[in-house]
């Protein structure tokens, strides 16, 4: 389904350099999400490695009373934020199915606002979207990737110099997933878009840290031990195939923006950064558990970074090569990642068992 909208957004957006209205590119976004909507939202509890527990937790949550819900921050491993949006959904409707529909509707609504709020250029975003992994992730680890789209909207606050909303939005993302917290980094690196030297040593520091990074990790479980089964080196063998490939494409791109520019624009150096953080989160994954979670809070940025990367390219039949590679590439990316797991081969909209 969503195959055939980037075919029908392709022939809406034949020119990669022409400038298309803001009606048009709403218009698209809320068909390529309402599909979207539609496969993550009615999905059979068996696609997503966490969804039959979600849906255990759901009845839990419906089950409990609102005093044994507000007893504590977490209820059941899961903070009061998701568990009040869980008892909210119960109250009214008490299906789980429901909620999900509800759940990914709002998720993709606050990815639509991002992609809208920041790029001209929403049918590679989308692609972009699918092909790194984002709407996949969403259906495994839930909670925290729906936490990521409701905080990187509080960055689109900030942009809007709405500052006490972008705080709240923040404290709203960390009572969904603690983890949000991470992302208070990316307020402070917005508000120090304009030091220069900080925006060009940080990526240097960074890998930096990833080339001593077991240094690093000795450093914080000395420190915090109770942290050192998340830490410890993952016994998983993990491999990236040639993910490894867009990482790469990614850094660069990400490089060249920071220091191939002679008039830097701020942003965009964000943009550059939070990249480079992405990838660097999903290499210490390797190493170490739990870092490619982190990565989530960031690739968002991706979206950004390689729309505005192929949009400066002054060479027009340059520009829309790369940009047909990229579409290309991306398309074939969420088609292999769907098809290459056991879950989305078996995927199928749910049946009566799930009702």
């Amino acid at each position: 389904m969503v195959i055939w909208l980037l075919i029908i957004g392709k022939i809406c957006f034949p020119n990669y350099r022409k400038c298309y209205s803001k009606a048009t590119r709403k218009s698209f976004i809320v068909l390529f999400f309402f599909a979207c909507a539609i496969l993550s939202g009615f999905r059979c509890l068996h696609v997503g490695v966490d969804t039959i527990n979600y849906k255990h937790q759901f009845d839990l949550v419906a089950a409990s009373s609102w005093s044994d819900i507000f007893s504590s921050f977490y209820f059941n491993s899961m903070e009061i934020g998701y568990v009040l949006f869980m008892k909210l959904c119960s109250t009214i409707f008490n299906n789980y199915i429901i909620f999900q529909v509800i759940e990914s509707v709002i998720f993709l609504c606050l990815f639509g606002r991002f992609i809208i709020d920041s790029t001209n250029h929403v049918f590679l975003a989308c692609c972009v979207f699918l092909g790194i992994g984002i709407f996949l992730d969403f259906m495994n680890v839930t909670r925290q990737v729906f936490a990521v789209a409701v905080v990187i909207n509080g960055l689109c606050d900030l942009r809007k110099k709405h500052a006490i909303r972008a705080f709240i939005v923040l404290i709203i993302a960390v009572t969904i997933q603690i983890s949000s917290a991470v992302f208070l980094i990316s307020y402070i690196l917005y508000f120090l878009r304009n030091k220069n030297l900080i925006m060009k040593l940080l990526p240097l520091c960074s890998i930096f840290v990833l080339v001593f990074s077991e240094l690093f990790v000795n450093i914080v479980i000395a420190f915090f031990p109770k942290y050192e089964n998340y830490l410890m080196r993952n016994s998983i063998n993990q491999s990236a195939h040639f993910i490894i490939l867009v990482w790469l494409i990614i850094v660069f791109m990400a490089l060249l923006t920071i220091y191939g520019r002679k008039k830097a624009n701020p942003f965009s150096n964000v943009i550059a950064l939070f990249c480079i953080f992405y990838v660097i989160c999903n290499c210490l994954g390797f190493k170490y558990n739990y870092f490619e979670r982190v990565g989530l809070y960031f690739v968002p940025f991706v979206l950004l970074l390689l729309p505005e990367f192929v949009a400066r390219i002054k060479n027009k039949r340059l520009k829309d090569a790369i940009n047909f590679c990229m579409v290309f590439g991306f398309t074939m990316l969420f088609l292999i990642s769907s098809t290459g797991s056991k879950q989305y081969q078996n995927y199928h909209l749910l049946g009566g068992d799930d009702l």
